[in-house]
């Protein structure tokens, strides 16, 4: 963030003042949004696995259920 300032000097002086409070705990913020980062991929794959199992076990045959036929004896 503070390389930011430095490059760009149109940045207000209340912005400015803003990022250099936030700059002690720039490594923090960027690890924990990482870990929710993987947190949510993570969610997201174990949704996309339970989609592809309840879709295996699908009604593939459309609104017919099934019949059952039984034989006289």
């Amino acid at each position: 963030m503070v390389d930011l300032l430095d490059e760009n000097p149109e940045i207000a002086q209340r912005e400015r003042e803003a990022i250099q409070q936030l700059a002690p705990y720039e490594e923090e913020l960027i690890a924990r949004m990482e870990a929710l980062k993987r947190e949510a991929l993570f969610g997201l794959r174990r949704l996309e696995e339970s989609r592809k199992q309840r879709d295996a076990y699908s009604d593939d045959y459309g609104t017919v259920e099934g019949f059952m036929f039984d034989k006289r004896r």
